[in-house]
């Protein structure tokens, strides 16, 4: 309910944004940043940078995994690191 002063109280659902509603400046931002990744190449630049710069492409999978996972991988690292050996590096 407003007050007086036509302000909402805390908890009046019709007070601010929606839930899950996208900032318009984020947006754009996003879309900007979508499209300049097709520009320059989409998955395929990504897995050169894998294996030319490292340091920026972890710093890039920091950013999209979760701060907290639990898992149980049953298979062993040097398996999962011998499959990426397979496929050899892009040119």
């Amino acid at each position: 309910m407003a007050t007086n002063s036509g302000q909402f109280q805390p908890g009046d659902p019709r007070a601010g944004r929606p839930v899950g509603a996208v900032n318009k400046l984020n947006a754009k931002v996003k879309e900007a940043i979508e499209e300049a990744f097709e520009r320059v190449g989409g998955a395929d630049y990504l897995e050169k940078l894998a294996w030319t710069d490292k340091p920026v492409f972890c710093a890039l999978l920091g950013k999209l995994l979760p701060k907290d996972v639990n898992v149980d991988i049953g298979q062993k690292l040097s398996d999962i690191l011998d499959g990426f050996a397979k496929k050899g590096k892009p040119e």
